[in-house]
């Protein structure tokens, strides 16, 4: 029978000798054969398919397969397909589309998956009949790659700080921090820290440098830049000021100092007088070379220690400047052109003098050279007087 054709059909066969034997002519006979083909449906025929590798995260091309059934139209099948790892391709990540005499095939693996699925293709047509196509999905893995990571930091002394670095590639990573004291440093591995992100608790001198995130996985590894940590400790003060007594007109000087090597940033000093700041001097000594007595008062010193805009600073003790005016004699103890006093025995007698400067003053009254005990006042008094005061005094 013709291919694809099925029914009923009756063969006639016929015999004749066509007269060449006896006579009367031409004898035949015939005879007639019934033909029943019976039906039986053709499967489904799936052409190739190609298979699909790409890198985890990417997107695949689609897979185009012919197919074709003899009884039924393109629009009269069934497609399923289904996936042998649905970690990598799950079932609702492909999506069948009939066009003209094909089936086109969209594949959408799990982000960042990675390995082998066998997608597999079913066609059934209107009486059941099936037919099968196989392929395979691979998705490789990609090496990490940084997308961000934390700045450098500034903090004071105590605290707590974090160091973070996000990347793209194929899990699973290992991760490891290093640490270097200055940039030209060999780091050196941080054995217990293994995430993503670094947590250093109450933070010193000890972790001021530079710190930087290796991650790798079975495909490579990626280094972040090195970001560095600055920790502001307030400064020391080594020297305290002293207090100052000085006359007008002499020389003052006060001198502090402080550590200048304990931690990173710049150090300044500031002095104030009476609470208020003296804009001509900021380093560690204060000095005029003639002082007034307008300098008198309170002084500090405050260092201040900047560590990228940080802040911190130690003030030294208060400290007293006294500028004076010497004493000057205003009024002798004498007049003029007279050297000495003559007195009766029996008698009281007094000598004084004054003078101007500075207050509070110390006077003192010497006999012969010799000081008098008590004798502290600007008047000296002399009671009862007899021979034995007669004598050469001044006062100082």
């Amino acid at each position: 029978p013709n291919a694809n054709y099925h029914g009923r059909d009756t063969l006639v066969i016929e015999v004749s000798d066509e007269g060449n034997s006896g006579s009367g002519g031409a004898v035949s006979v015939s005879m007639e054969v019934p033909i029943t083909v019976k039906s039986i449906n053709d499967e489904p025929v799936f052409g190739p398919a190609e298979n699909r590798e790409g890198i985890a995260g990417s997107v695949l091309a689609p897979v185009l397969v012919s197919v074709s059934d003899i009884e039924d139209t393109l629009g009269d099948l069934t497609f399923t397909a289904t996936s042998s790892d649905e970690s990598l391709v799950p079932d609702r990540g492909i999506e069948l589309e009939p066009i003209d005499d094909f089936v086109r095939v969209t594949i959408r693996p799990t982000p960042r998956a990675t390995g082998e699925a066998i997608i597999r293709l079913v066609v059934e047509d209107l009486d059941g009949a099936t037919a099968i196509r196989e392929f395979r999905v691979a998705m490789s893995g990609i090496a990490p790659t940084l997308v961000r990571q934390s700045p450098g930091k500034t903090v004071f002394a105590g605290a707590d700080v974090s160091f973070g670095v996000e990347v793209d590639g194929t899990a699973p990573f290992e991760v490891t921090w290093l640490f270097a004291a200055t940039r030209d440093e060999d780091p050196v591995v941080i054995a217990e820290a293994k995430q993503l992100k670094l947590t250093l608790n109450e933070v010193s001198l000890e972790n001021v440098g530079y710190y930087a995130a290796r991650v790798s996985n079975a495909l490579g590894s990626v280094v972040s830049v090195p970001v560095q940590l600055l920790v502001n400790t307030p400064p020391v003060i080594t020297t305290q000021p002293a207090d100052v007594v000085a006359s007008e007109g002499t020389p003052i000087r006060l001198e502090m100092d402080f550590d200048r090597t304990m931690a990173p940033g710049s150090l300044s000093v500031v002095w104030t007088k009476d609470g208020r700041p003296l804009a001509d001097f900021s380093g560690p000594i204060l000095s005029k070379t003639s002082a007034e007595v307008s300098d008198s008062g309170i002084y500090r010193a405050t260092v201040i220690r900047d560590t990228g805009g940080l802040i911190s600073e130690t003030v030294s003790r208060e400290v007293r400047v006294r500028v004076g005016r010497p004493p000057r004699i205003t009024k002798e103890l004498t007049e003029p052109g007279i050297s000495e006093v003559t007195a009766i025995e029996g008698r009281t007698i007094a000598a004084s003098f004054r003078a101007i400067g500075s207050e509070p003053f110390a006077v003192s009254w010497f006999k012969d050279d010799e000081l008098i005990p008590g004798a502290d006042e600007f008047t000296l008094e002399l009671n009862a007087v007899s021979a034995a005061d007669a004598a050469s005094y001044f006062a100082r």
